[in-house]
């Protein structure tokens, strides 16, 4: 079976949002565990990293609703 990348890609896409959502689930499902573990180590390093930063005022704090009030000027512009 030889299919194109650019085959599976368009086919996919124009499949109803119902069955797309399916597809997607089915392919995350089928990945490596292994690389699942890989990636929620790399996160909690991550997430640690930054913690350290606040903690060490390395970086500042925004409270989540002054977030959301400059992402809304930004997008107004």
């Amino acid at each position: 079976m030889d299919i194109e990348y650019g085959d599976i890609t368009n086919a996919a896409l124009s499949l109803p949002i119902d069955a797309r959502a399916i597809l997607a689930d089915k392919l995350v499902s089928s990945l490596d565990e292994s690389s699942e573990k890989t990636v929620d180590e790399i996160w909690a390093v991550e997430a640690l990293r930054r913690l350290d930063e606040i903690r060490s005022r390395k970086v500042e704090t925004i409270d989540g609703d002054e977030v959301f009030d400059r992402v809304r000027k930004a997008i107004r512009k």
